[in-house]
């Protein structure tokens, strides 16, 4: 065991008793909060039962009758949401939703590369909404911290209704602000991404109008919430669930085309075909240009009917991703030069700070994760412009990088966000004075040093009883993501057989050998600077997932190296 290998607490014998299941599995349970058959059992089923009444939700009854009104008056209804993934997966339900009703509903996506723009409401916005007949507005994935806006629209003669889920700074003055972390809100799931805010204003709608659930929508709502990083518990585990086996037969002319050029075609697509494959492309045109067609093209997709139009975007799309991978790239050179040159790796603050005039707005949240991943600490990037900048931030689990974000309001243009994931815009007059603040109120949080990224160790297991008594269930586990990892063991000794370089040597590939005999195909992304520590005749102790891997129409289990160590 490796000092960044946390071994997680062992199942105690009463909770096995109380869970009815094997040890073993008992412990993979009790490692996700689970304490109970009860429980256990509604954590595997995840059927519908895990949804709730969209009218527990504070407001949901002003909002519903507005939006019935606004049908049947024929109303322009305007949908504003934000342009991350999560932004539009919940403007494409709500237009989506609200067409099928036909309703007459103008989408609007803010440009995140325009420093006058960026994240949530604005003026020149709402003036053009307003301009094009608007009456009605319903915020997505925004909306919780624009008060201005929303009187500014209050004054042109728009209704708004909010929904959102990012933290509550205040009360706009909306006709309705759904969110379920508003202070006074009594919803049983707090955790829902923007897309699941959106989804259960459809809902309601649904539901008052006496028709049936809209779960066809729920293939955005996979997107989205997977895209947001929530908790995959609860409500959210069974929209990523739904979401993902309606996604495995789309008919949606352009997810459909999105899945083919993104070479998932006959795969079965999991939260890691989502997270890798899907969401960056869906996200690449947005994040690099400004025009028009490039900021709706991912909404455009979800929501077109004409299936040749849809193999155009995500041909696009292809070629936009492959140059969000250079740019992003090029960044986090940039980044780690900054971070050398300013600090080593041995006085590192407790959040890192970098910015560069090259960068796109639409990169930093991506230069911010990567940093995160690389130095283990709370990481922010700025996208330096000629008197103001765009901000994302990042952290790691455990730490708030809202809070120290919060605490210098008065500096910033707007900001906003939750715990794991924040952004700003700010006068460049400032930039120096947030630098200081951030190194001062994390000093002392983190190690001076840059340490290896912690990884939790559901238990120590080798390959050969993981395969025989553990995998399928593992498999009942999902869908994976934030709060339920895909479990990660901890091997005894293995014999490294042979191991070399794939992806021009990013990677490192091997086959291992377990005590009893039995061999292993391997694979450790990003590791491919370590291939002499996994020499052929060396021993590892390996910390690994497990995984079905399907390579020229044969299928085989896998293990997925995240760290390994040599072993006497």
């Amino acid at each position: 065991m490796r000092p960044n290998w946390n071994l997680m607490p062992p199942v105690p014998d009463d909770v096995v008793g109380a869970l009815g299941f094997p040890r073993n599995q008992a412990q993979l349970l009790f490692n996700r909060g689970l304490s109970s058959r009860r429980e256990a059992q509604s954590f595997l089923t995840t059927d519908e039962s895990q949804i709730h009444d969209p009218f527990l939700l504070t407001d949901m009854d002003s909002a519903v009758p507005r939006i019935g009104r606004a049908i049947a008056d024929g109303e322009r209804i305007g949908v504003f949401g934000d342009f991350d993934i999560d932004g539009i997966s919940g403007t494409a339900v709500i237009v989506t939703g609200l067409r099928n009703l036909n309703a007459n509903v103008t989408p609007y996506i803010p440009n995140r590369n325009r420093v006058e723009e960026g994240h949530g409401l604005n003026q020149s916005a709402i003036r053009f909404l307003a301009s094009s007949g608007v009456t009605l507005l319903i915020t997505v994935d925004c909306g919780s911290s624009d008060s201005d806006e929303v009187k500014l629209a209050s004054s042109l003669g728009i209704d708004t209704i909010i929904t959102d889920h990012h933290t509550v700074l205040d009360f706009p003055p909306a006709l309705a602000f759904i969110s379920a972390n508003r202070p006074d809100s009594e919803y049983p799931f707090r955790s829902l991404a923007g897309v699941g805010m959106a989804y259960k204003l459809i809902q309601a709608v649904y539901q008052d109008a006496g028709l049936e659930e809209p779960s066809e929508l729920l293939e955005f709502v996979a997107l989205g919430t997977v895209s947001d990083v929530v908790p995959l518990q609860g409500e959210n585990r069974y929209f990523v669930k739904e979401g993902l086996c309606r996604l495995n037969r789309t008919s949606v002319p352009g997810l459909s085309a999105l899945i083919e050029a993104s070479g998932y075609r006959g795969k079965e697509l999991d939260t890691t075909a989502l997270s890798f494959g899907l969401i960056p492309r869906l996200n690449a045109p947005g994040r690099l240009y400004d025009a028009e067609d490039a900021r709706y093209m991912a909404l455009n997709l979800m929501t077109t009917s004409d299936a040749d139009s849809a193999r155009y975007m995500a041909a696009d799309m292809e070629v936009s991703n492959r140059r969000r991978q250079a740019l992003t790239e090029e960044g986090v050179s940039q980044a780690r030069a900054q971070v050398a040159k300013r600090w080593g790796r041995s006085s590192l603050p407790g959040i890192i700070m970098v910015g560069h005039s090259d960068w796109k707005p639409g990169i930093v949240g991506l230069i911010a994760s990567k940093l995160v991943d690389m130095y283990n600490r709370p990481a922010i990037a700025v996208s330096v412009g000629e008197s103001e900048s765009r901000a994302s931030a990042r952290t790691v689990p455990g730490f708030s990088i809202f809070e120290p974000i919060e605490m210098k309001s008065e500096l910033f243009v707007k900001f906003g966000g939750h715990q794991q994931a924040a952004g700003f815009t700010t006068s460049n007059a400032h930039l120096r004075t947030l630098a200081d603040h951030f190194e001062a109120v994390s000093e002392g949080l983190f190690d001076s040093s840059a340490g290896d990224v912690p990884l939790d160790i559901e238990m120590k297991a080798g390959p050969s009883p993981v395969a025989k008594d553990l995998f399928d269930f593992t498999l009942e586990l999902a869908p994976f993501g934030q709060s339920n990892p895909q479990p990660l063991f901890a091997s005894e000794p293995l014999y490294v057989v042979n191991s070399f370089g794939v992806g021009s040597g990013k990677h490192l590939k091997f086959t291992l050998q377990d005590q009893g005999g039995s061999t292993w195909d391997a694979i450790a992304f990003r590791q491919g600077r370590r291939i002499r520590e996994a020499a052929p005749g060396n021993y590892l102790n390996v910390a690994y997932r497990m995984e079905l891997n399907t390579w020229r129409g044969s299928t085989n289990l896998q293990l997925v190296v995240e760290d390994f160590a040599p072993s006497a």
